[in-house]
Order: C-alpha cells, then sequence, then structure tokens
C-alpha cells in the first residue's frame, strides 16, 4: 500500500521544528529550561500529530498553520504565506545574538515495508 508518510529524514526536519518550539518555550521572555521540560509531553503530543497526518510537499496547509499556532502560543511574531505555506516565526528575548533554525514539514509517498504504525 503507498500512503504517504514521513520519511527518515522529514521525521527529523519534523523534530527540528518541535525542537524549535522547544527551544522558544526554554529561551522566551519569562521562560526557563525547566518550564520547557515541563512542556515535552505536549511537544511529544505535536510530533506524534505532525506524523500521524503527514502532508505532501507543497501540499502542508494544515501542517504550516498548526506550527504557526503553536509559535503564536508562546509569543512568536508569525507571518504565514512565505512562498506557499511556509512559516517565518520571530521570538524576541532582548539584545543579543540572533539564532535561526529551519525546518521542513513535507512528507514523501513512500511504500511502508515495515510493521511500524
Amino acid at each position: 500500500m503507498t500512503r504517504c508518510r514521513s520519511a527518515h529524514g522529514a521525521g527529523i526536519l519534523v523534530s527540528v521544528g518541535v525542537a524549535s518550539l522547544g527551544l522558544a518555550l526554554a529561551i522566551g521572555p519569562g521562560a526557563s529550561p525547566a518550564a520547557a521540560q515541563g512542556e515535552r509531553p505536549s511537544l511529544e503530543d505535536l510530533y506524534k500529530a505532525f506524523h500521524a497526518q503527514p502532508e505532501l510537499s507543497f501540499e502542508e496547509e494544515k501542517s504550516a498553520a498548526r506550527m504557526a499556532a503553536e509559535l503564536a502560543a508562546v509569543g512568536a511574531e508569525v507571518t504565514t504565506a512565505i512562498g506557499g505555506h511556509g512559516v517565518v516565526a520571530v521570538l524576541r528575548n532582548g539584545p543579543g545574538p540572533t539564532l535561526m533554525l529551519r525546518s521542513d514539514l513535507d512528507a514523501l509517498p513512500v511504500t511502508e515495508e515495515t510493521p511500524l504504525p
């Protein structure tokens, strides 16, 4: 059966996106690493949600909307519809260096040949 699934590489990139959200929780205004650790279950749920409903390249409408909403919820200034479904978020944390992260949210159509769900 051919299904749209998140391939290993795409899974790593989605992990970066979810990790970016975790980082935002850890370094956002008034946040702490302990607070981010407390969010781990919700971040794992988000990771699983992205993998449960993968979207092909240029069709990531729901994934982009979810990531934009999650980033906005932690106080980021979010801009959507960049080059299609792209999302840019700025989380201000005072003066100092700027950290930039990039992530893909698209999945690849593959034939599942393992017993994994």
